[in-house]
């Protein structure tokens, strides 16, 4: 379950909502999810898109997971159809996907 803690929309892309991932590899394939959105009784299937972005960062000493990471967009929803505090549900294998390289780190 992801807690939805910010979002804003791209005209013609969609709806990107934070917080965003950690790029398990780089070259991350683009995908397309069935999620789970849920806001208060209120819950919707829809679809999200996970693609790997690149954050632009001029301090030479950032890390490079901060500057490549997973982001999600919902292609067909507006702002308002993502309030903050709302939930999205993945499925397990995304789920063990995303935390594949968190969990990594957190053993070393």
């Amino acid at each position: 379950m992801i807690c939805v803690v910010d979002r804003f929309e791209i005209k013609g892309r969609g709806v990107v909502v934070a917080p965003d991932f950690s790029s398990p590899q780089l070259g991350w394939p683009f995908r397309e999810e069935t999620v789970l959105l849920i806001n208060g009784f209120d819950e919707r299937e829809t679809t999200a898109q996970l693609c790997q972005t690149h954050h632009h960062i001029r301090i030479p000493d950032v890390a490079l997971d901060n500057r490549w990471r997973i982001a999600m967009i919902f292609p067909n929803l507006r702002t308002e159809d993502v309030p903050i505090g709302c939930e999205i549900w993945v499925r397990k294998k995304l789920r063990d996907e995303l935390l594949q390289k968190s969990e990594a780190q957190g053993q070393s």
